[in-house]
């Protein structure tokens, strides 16, 4: 089935007072459709519902597959999204309006994906150029404030399309987007027209050079494996990437349209993660638009939105 919130407010006023305590939650009532190859005809009305996104039972979940024929049948939840006016830097509009939410597990393994749309794919790397990204957070405990955890915590998946793109083709660099691009030369490396970052700085002596890279900042990797990373948040300012990383990720762009999927055991041994289990609880997306200039706070968000296992769902 597909729900849809009809909430119709298309701004979030700031928040003063006790900041992080006080939260709007998008709590109103869900649309639910019925999937595309169900039996229901075009005379099907919606119906209003408060029941929570029910995550679809599948036999078998192998690598992350955007293009899966099982998502044609799993729950669509349509979710929408505010601008982000909290704390700053904030948005003043959204440019982006909803996303499609699906869930599905084989009872050892589930699987998010969201879907949104975006006229173009920003994933190069340049001056004043922004990646696409979107990320979907889980909360730790109960009670969890909606705003990064503000006062407790959450675990957050986040993906983005320049770490797709490093996975796919490889280490991004400025050469890769302008091929005339002269490295002059830096202590202990390789300069020229032809050289590129990863050759250009393999003696260890040179990545001496490269701060970041040398003091393990992930954000600094030339040999990605996954473009998604696990991380954990306790408020504002607060999000930090997980010692353990246990999902995986595949990001897609076509006709439009972007397909992420997150992927992950439903538990695991690292008491920093959100553990899945037959218990109703929810989630919260957001999504950056790259061509906006949409980097950290500049977002679009959702309110929670409740989800459960059921039996059945987990082995």
């Amino acid at each position: 089935m597909t729900y849809k919130n009809t909430l119709s407010s298309k701004r979030m006023l700031p928040l003063h007072g006790l900041a992080g305590a006080v939260f709007l939650v998008i709590a109103a009532a869900f649309v639910w459709r019925m999937p595309s190859n169900s039996k229901a005809t075009d005379t099907t009305k919606d119906i209003v519902a408060v029941s929570p996104l029910h995550v679809t039972k599948i036999a078998t979940l192998g690598a992350p597959d955007p293009t899966a024929s099982y998502w044609k049948s799993a729950t669509v939840a349509v979710v929408p999204l505010l601008p982000q006016t909290i704390t700053k830097p904030t948005i003043e509009k959204s440019e982006i309006h909803s996303m499609e939410v699906q869930a599905v597990s084989d009872g050892t393994n589930i699987a998010w994906r969201l879907a949104w749309a975006d006229p173009e794919a920003d994933s190069a790397v340049d001056s004043g150029k922004f990646s696409d990204a979107c990320a979907i957070q889980f909360p730790i405990g109960t009670n969890t404030n909606l705003m990064m955890g503000h006062g407790g915590e959450v675990e957050i998946f986040l993906w983005k399309a320049i770490w797709q793109r490093d996975v796919n083709l490889g280490f991004q660099d400025i050469r890769d987007l302008h091929p005339n691009a002269w490295t002059d030369l830096y202590w202990f490396s390789k300069g020229g027209l032809e050289t590129n970052i990863k050759d250009a700085f393999a003696d260890p002596r040179a990545k001496q050079w490269m701060i970041a890279l040398t003091a393990g900042n992930p954000m600094s990797q030339m040999d990605r494996k996954q473009p998604c990373e696990e991380c954990t948040a306790k408020g504002f300012g607060t999000i930090a990437t997980q010692a353990q990383q246990s999902s995986q990720a595949v990001g897609v762009w076509a006709g439009g349209q972007w397909a992420v999927v997150f992927q992950r055991p439903l538990r695991t041994e690292d008491v920093t993660d959100y553990q899945f289990g037959l218990h109703a609880s929810e989630f919260a997306l957001a999504v950056w638009q790259g061509s906006a200039k949409q980097a950290g706070g500049r977002k679009q968000f959702s309110g929670w939105v409740p989800f459960e296992l059921l039996n059945g769902n987990i082995k």
